[in-house]
């Protein structure tokens, strides 16, 4: 199931498939969605506020923005189906 992401929404987007929230494996970053991309490279914008990366909180993409694929988009040639983005709060 996709999850639907709204502008406004404050996320957690995982930078790879793994879902760890501590450890070696954790990697994500948490913020608002401050707009959404459409079209055939359809990608979140997001304004981080908490960056994660090998389980420890780094500083490096704070304040700045990341933009991870949309939910149910599928990235070829691999085809692989995305669905990397939670919603921590609704607007």
């Amino acid at each position: 199931m996709v999850e639907e992401i709204k502008v406004g929404d404050r996320v957690r987007a995982f930078d790879y498939d793994c879902r760890d929230l501590n450890g070696s494996e954790a990697c994500y970053t948490e913020g608002k969605v401050v707009d959404i991309i459409y079209g055939p490279e359809a990608r979140y914008v997001i304004k981080v506020t908490r960056d994660v990366w090998l389980g420890k909180e780094m500083k490096v993409r704070v304040g700045g923005k990341v933009f991870p694929p949309l939910n149910g988009r599928v990235i070829s040639p691999a085809n692989v189906f995305m669905n990397r983005v939670t919603v921590l709060r609704r607007n």
